[in-house]
């Protein structure tokens, strides 16, 4: 039943079937339709969901009202406001499902027991950690210095299945540009 993120935790940890069964006894299978809001900025995040199928983002809301997408999860990653989940304090974004998705739950209170209980655990935080950052580094850093075409262009690069599972008003707002922007960004690379 939980393959999928047992074969996640497995790539970056070493698990004994006492330590999986651990792990396993506080995980929950959810599935929620597309639409479905897990998450709302002022929450305090108290779960980290693993995406079995599915695809999610997080998102901000704007003092003028409008919607930032600030990432899109896809399949074999964890979602979570991660910074609200680790320090207990209000989240500033938003979670929800962007396609219907399978989910597997896991609760901070859990998470906690399994740092104190298995050693490698703290390893495999630390190490989603610097996954987490790095990629965090690297968004801002294309927010900053690209110009909107070449993000278009590293998105068809490295995430083309997006362009076709999601609305693209929400890729827009992932880029950081108005969606009549992309339309001519997608028009003026077409004629290429």
């Amino acid at each position: 039943m939980y393959e999928q993120i047992k074969s996640y935790f497995l790539k970056f940890i070493p698990l004994d079937e006492a330590q999986w069964a651990l792990i396993e006894s506080g995980l929950e299978k959810i599935v929620i339709p597309k639409k479905t809001i897990l998450l709302h900025a002022g929450e305090v995040c108290r779960h980290a969901w693993f995406i079995d199928t599915g695809c999610m983002r997080y998102f901000y809301n704007t003092y003028e009202g409008m919607e930032i997408t600030g990432y899109i999860f896809t399949e074999n990653a964890f979602v979570s406001s991660f910074g609200s989940f680790v320090s207990r304090q209000p989240s500033t974004q938003s979670i929800d499902a962007i396609e219907d998705s399978e989910l597997t739950v896991i609760s901070y209170a859990h998470m906690r027991k399994l740092y104190d209980h298995i050693p490698q655990m703290e390893r495999f935080g630390r190490l989603l950690a610097e996954n987490i950052v790095v990629g965090s580094q690297m968004r801002t850093a294309s927010l900053l210095v690209d110009d909107p075409e070449t993000r278009y262009q590293k998105l068809l690069r490295e995430r083309p299945e997006l362009l076709v599972r999601i609305p693209h008003y929400y890729i827009a707002s992932y880029l950081g540009i108005k969606p009549e922007t992309l339309s001519r960004i997608r028009k003026r690379l077409s004629k290429k």
